[in-house]
């Protein structure tokens, strides 16, 4: 729900579930506006960003950030939870931006220790719901 009371929702495949709680932790840690969380928030709807334009064949055109912001994700879900050295997880993220030929933003240490316990956090809170349970978690606007 938005801060003007639109909504945007999707069935969530349990898989998605960490996925979408890692960019959740890592937005809001990281101070981002356009990345998935942002983009929601400035009104775009969940399925647009699976979207296929029939007449082009191409899915939207996402701003910078949310492809910098995707390579993180990406990265910390493979690397987060086997210990992976901020060195490694950097590294690792860079690459995933130069695919894009993008740099990746500055990332501290101490913001990947924050984003590793907020996310082991909102996890366990994912964790405990019960059937049917809702997990609210405000986004910056």
């Amino acid at each position: 729900m938005r801060d003007d009371g639109s909504t945007t929702w999707s069935k969530l495949a349990a898989r998605f579930a960490f996925h979408d709680l890692t960019h959740y932790v890592a937005e809001t840690t990281l101070g981002c506006r356009n990345a998935f969380y942002g983009l929601i928030a400035q009104g775009w709807d969940i399925e647009t960003f699976t979207a296929i334009d029939p007449a082009t064949g191409t899915r939207p055109e996402l701003p910078a950030e949310a492809n910098q912001i995707e390579g993180l994700i990406t990265t910390l879900q493979s690397q987060l939870w086997n210990g992976a050295s901020y060195e490694e997880i950097v590294g690792l993220w860079e690459m995933s931006c130069a695919s894009f030929g993008l740099p990746p933003p500055r990332l501290t240490p101490e913001q990947l220790d924050t984003i590793r316990e907020r996310l082991r956090a909102c996890w366990e809170q994912w964790k405990l719901l019960p059937a049917g349970g809702v997990l609210e978690l405000p986004f910056p606007g």
